[in-house]
């Protein structure tokens, strides 16, 4: 049974970062643990998780149970604790009990917060009220995910693709429904059922109706037309002695553009 800071008690939370592009996954965390009011010294079991306060959902939990959904995790992270400091690597999986890493979706919901279980070998477990994460966590965020309003190309069909991240929705005209969005309620442009390509420009979402790429060649450098010897280039051999009349009509020779081949994606706009 998990009981609330009866013996425990935890304060001076901080969370902070380490560095992620040398160090993937982790958030560096230290807090102060007083068992009976007076500070801990020992080793402590420590559970850890990063869930939505709102609907009580783990993002992220140190051995990777009851993910989603609510629950303690079931294994636990020795921590040494000193004068009742501790200092821990959050999704340093070279520890015991720690068993992954931190996904940078978990920091798509804005109000994610860290909740924290500690035994110290003699009261049990005891559950800490969630601290919410600071700010500075968050700047990992922009080297992971890109702006809001971003549209990406997803292999939604490729074997044993996971599903889309919280915080995406497909581009598919659909409405959007998700008060945490700033676009709650906007229309998605509909890039996957009408198959659109996307190009770059000054401004975003203007549309252009399909046109047919053809261009008129430079008949300067097609060659007289000879039965024998045409390949349509004056570079790629002598010119033949034929006379100007022998000429394809220029209302007659045009070039058509192919499209290449090409593999379908899925379009998807990061909605919060």
């Amino acid at each position: 049974m998990v009981r609330r800071g009866r013996f425990v008690s935890l304060i001076g939370l901080l969370v902070a970062p380490c560095a992620w592009a040398a160090v993937p996954g982790q958030i560096n965390h230290q807090g102060v643990i007083r068992v009976q009011g007076d500070l801990f010294t020992g080793t402590g079991q420590f559970r850890f998780a990063i869930f939505d306060p709102d609907t009580g959902q783990n993002y992220w939990t140190n051995d990777n149970t009851f993910v989603p959904g609510p629950g303690t995790p079931t294994a636990h992270v020795p921590i040494p604790v000193t004068d009742g400091v501790y200092s821990v690597r959050l999704g340093d999986t070279s520890l015991a009990g720690m068993t992954n890493v931190i996904p940078p979706s978990v920091f798509n919901d804005s109000n994610a917060a860290l909740r924290v279980w500690f035994n110290d070998g003699v009261n049990g477990i005891q559950q800490f009220d969630p601290h919410p994460l600071t700010s500075t966590p968050y700047s990992h965020q922009a080297a992971f995910q890109p702006p809001i309003g971003s549209i990406i190309a997803w292999h939604k069909s490729f074997p044993d693709t996971p599903a889309l991240p919280e915080g995406w929705a497909e581009c598919n005209g659909q409405t959007l429904n998700d008060p945490k969005s700033p676009y709650d309620g906007a229309t998605l442009p509909n890039l996957n059922g009408e198959r659109r390509f996307l190009r770059g420009g000054s401004s975003s979402g203007g549309l252009e109706a399909a046109t047919e790429m053809a261009v008129q060649p430079d008949l300067s450098r097609i060659r007289p037309f000879h039965p024998r010897n045409y390949d349509g280039f004056t570079d790629e051999g002598p010119a033949s002695t034929a006379t100007a009349e022998a000429f394809p009509p220029a209302a007659a020779v045009r070039w058509v553009s192919f499209r290449p081949v090409n593999m379908t994606v899925v379009w998807i706009m990061r909605v919060k």
